[in-house]
């Protein structure tokens, strides 16, 4: 099945500079228009959502580990709430025992009491403790703001904060560097903290809310003291021991060596879970350590910046709009496809170096572009066929005039052509009994309504009403021009063109008439037919007269079709085989169906005579 070809306004020999440079205006306007709401925060969930894309777990090795506080150790040791400072102090010497660098303990301590001077004898600067924001957060200038903090009351150690905030869709992925209670000092992350006791490298005292140098690593923060990190994933960068192995000494052989201790619950229904670029869920204790790998390792993201993407919304738009209107359709959709990839390319390349490119709305851009520039010269071509055919109104069909306007030379029609076709004949049931019986001037009046409505069925499926014939219509799809699916333009045109003979019933004075029709498709000869003083376009072959054969033996509202119409046509149209019917003037039967999609009358019209006469004249 032959596919269609794109509109005429996209052929070279009618591609002039001016039609570039409207191209251009208008995908320019697109990205304008795209850069405004850009700026709006339009679709910005959207956007992050296509970023993530670009996200890929990193399987480099990490020295940080993680003790889970998993269901078996709080069936054994009860929960976390109740657990004693002394039971906190036993296993900071148990992690020590076995070499563990820094020792992070990713739970809320209890209130003090029993324990208090065996936690404090243990606890040094290699040891992080949590402390978390209560309330409502803000964001400020450098850091996130909460109405208090909720801090360990225990001498010694170092404290870092557990608050990680997702962005507006409930993913996580930035860690705020400092939080602030209203009346507190900034507390720097958690697993910053941890970062800073392993290298020995202190943390700033202030805030910032611009990039800077720390331990020889960019800290790319935005204005709220925010850093975008690039997790490892779930892959098993960062092993995972149970709480109860360090307890009983069960640990692999230098298992913690000089590495950074995590200690945190991971026990199933905590609420302390959320949702990630990359790896689907992981609990709070995870989620430090792959940022403490991250900030380790240096993978941070630089923010998006909003001008890089508006100029490439614009740039991108501007080229589509351009291209698409200015080139054959071949190479201006090779240069917008080509485009995108290269677009996509670059953001993949600019993620591994560090940077986040916002290329979402550059890519609407390049789809309003073609939207845009597609409306303008739609409404362009209209008005030339509009022109064209007021010159040539009753010497030539609305169909063969738009053909001629693609046509770079007007003799190119005289030549004959060997192409696929799907010819449609339709022919009004009852016809003879209705002439018989009425005055010709009536006669005339109600057959040209029923051609004049289903011709307008074939037109607007884009066939070619190639002639009529007494009460007949014949039409061809995929000729003289090429249509994308001829079968199912075909199709369609006869289930509409059905539908609105039904709808002429709704006049009183209108006979109910209904129309038979046959569908082929197959090879022919197509071009002009005639004598030098009369030519019509018409189709020559056995694939036209098998349909007109079937359009003689199909039932008043009923649509006959052959085996070919069967195989290229789309699956929703439902078929009913009639079996192999021998038509007159051919020896070889042929297979027909009827579609059952078809409009059918009510029993008690078909029971009327003038339309239970099948084929009759």
């Amino acid at each position: 099945m032959q596919r269609g070809t794109a509109p005429a306004w996209h052929s070279p020999s009618r591609a002039d500079k001016r039609t570039g440079w409207l191209g251009l205006l208008v995908g320019l306007s697109v990205g304008l228009v795209l850069s405004l709401a850009l700026l709006a925060g339009v679709f910005s969930t959207w956007r992050l959502r296509a970023m993530d894309l670009l996200y890929r777990p990193l399987d480099a090795h990490s020295p940080v580990a993680i003790i889970a506080i998993d269901d078996e150790t709080l069936i054994r040791y009860g929960r976390v709430g109740s657990w004693s400072r002394k039971r906190y102090a036993d296993l900071i010497e148990a992690l020590r025992s076995w070499n563990a660098r820094v020792i992070v303990i990713d739970v809320l301590l209890a209130e003090r009491g029993a324990g208090d001077d065996a936690l404090e004898a243990v606890l040094d600067d290699d040891v992080i403790l949590a402390t978390a924001g209560v309330g409502v957060p803000r964001p400020e200038a450098g850091v996130i703001q909460f109405p208090m903090l909720l801090k360990p009351v225990v001498e010694g150690g170092r404290v870092g904060h557990v608050d990680i905030l997702p962005d507006a869709d409930g993913v996580l992925r930035r860690l705020p560097l400092w939080v602030q209670g209203e009346n507190d000092p900034p507390v720097p992350a958690m697993a910053w903290q941890a970062l800073s006791a392993y290298l020995g490298v202190p943390i700033p005292d202030k805030p910032s809310t611009r990039p800077f140098r720390w331990a020889g690593r960019e800290m790319p923060v935005d204005r709220h003291g925010q850093v975008i990190v690039r997790y490892l994933g779930p892959s098993g960068s960062v092993p995972i021991y149970s709480f109860g192995d360090v307890m009983d000494g069960n640990l692999p052989a230098g298992a913690l060596d000089g590495r950074i201790v995590f200690i945190g619950v991971t026990a199933v229904g905590m609420p302390d879970v959320y949702s990630v670029p990359i790896g689907g869920r992981m609990n709070g204790v995870e989620l430090h350590a792959q940022m403490a790998a991250a900030l380790l390792a240096g993978q941070m993201l630089e923010p998006p910046s909003v001008w890089l993407s508006i100029v490439l919304t614009i740039v991108m738009a501007s080229l589509a709009g351009w291209s698409i209107a200015r080139l054959r359709p071949s190479i201006s959709a090779g240069i917008v496809i080509f485009s995108a990839l290269l677009l996509l390319r670059v953001a993949t390349v600019a993620f591994a170096h560090g940077y986040l490119v916002d290329y979402l709305f550059a890519l609407l851009g390049m789809l309003g572009a073609y939207v845009g520039v597609g409306l303008w010269a739609l409404e362009q071509e209209r008005w030339k066929r509009a022109s064209i055919t007021s010159l040539f109104a009753g010497r030539a069909s609305p169909q063969v005039v738009a053909y001629l306007q693609e046509l770079s030379r007007r003799n190119a029609l005289t030549s004959a052509e060997t192409r696929f076709i799907v010819a449609l004949f339709a022919d009004v049931r009852g016809y003879t009994g209705f002439t018989e019986r009425e005055d010709p001037r009536r006669v005339q009046s109600v057959i040209n309504a029923y051609l004049a409505a289903f011709a307008e069925a074939v037109i607007d499926a884009e066939g070619v009403v190639t002639k009529y014939v007494g009460d007949r219509v014949v039409a061809l799809f995929n000729a003289p021009y090429h249509v994308e699916d001829p079968v199912e333009r075909a199709l369609e045109a006869a289930i509409d063109g059905l539908q609105r003979l039904e709808r002429l019933w709704e006049d009183p004075d209108m006979p109910r008439l209904s129309m038979g029709v046959g569908v082929n498709a197959g090879m022919a000869i197509v071009g002009l037919v005639g004598s030098p003083k009369r030519y019509d376009y018409d189709a020559l072959g056995d694939v036209v007269n098998v349909a007109s054969r079937l359009c003689d033996l199909a039932p008043a509202g009923e649509v006959y079709v052959t085996e070919a119409i069967v195989a290229l046509a789309d699956e929703r149209w439902e078929v009913e085989m009639i079996g192999s019917l021998v038509l007159k003037g051919r020896r070889e039967p042929v297979v027909t169906y009827r579609l059952k999609a078809a409009l059918a009358l009510d029993e008690d019209e078909e029971e009327e005579p003038i339309l239970s006469t099948m084929g009759e004249r």
